[in-house]
């Protein structure tokens, strides 16, 4: 069986690179029945890098889809809301969660995949990527949902 990228020709926002990844994430969600919603309002230009964008953003969906293929059917779904306002990007998914996910010592989530070797450093690479604009990365897990939002100021990026 030939694997065949989804198709990308949906418009979520103006910005083509936040555009093509959160296109490509819904049209995997949809593939697999996971109901998958959008709020996002991005500008065509971000004062922020393109590659960190992206990786921010195809990181966190990529947990999600993850986390939503361990469920039922009926618990599954993605929430993303993005926008950028007053020199700030906000950006914040929410998806149905199996459990609480366990943490190692210095408080980073573990991965739950079994390769553990090539698997774990989605959200520390979130992490640094936001680092470098000073952004921060909140995640909770509250009564089957997973949370993750990404902060990033654009004062501090014009600084550097």
């Amino acid at each position: 069986a030939v694997s065949r990228i989804p198709s990308l020709e949906m418009d979520f926002c103006e910005n083509r690179a936040a555009d093509s990844v959160v296109g490509y994430y819904c049209a995997l969600a949809k593939r697999e029945n996971i109901p998958y919603s959008v709020q996002i309002d991005l500008p065509e230009c971000l004062p922020v890098d393109e590659i960190n964008l992206c990786l921010v953003l195809s990181n966190l969906l990529e947990n999600a889809l993850e986390a939503c293929r361990k469920l039922p059917q009926e618990q599954r779904y993605i929430m993303l809301e993005a926008t950028y306002i007053k020199e700030m990007l906000q950006i914040c998914i929410k998806n149905g969660s199996p459990e609480k996910l366990k943490k190692d010592n210095s408080g980073r989530y573990l991965t739950t995949k079994k390769d553990t070797s090539c698997h774990g450093i989605g959200l520390a690479s979130v992490e640094q990527a936001l680092a470098d604009y000073d952004g921060e990365l909140f995640t909770q897990y509250e009564n089957g949902e997973f949370q993750a939002s990404a902060v990033l100021y654009s004062n501090s990026i014009e600084e550097k």
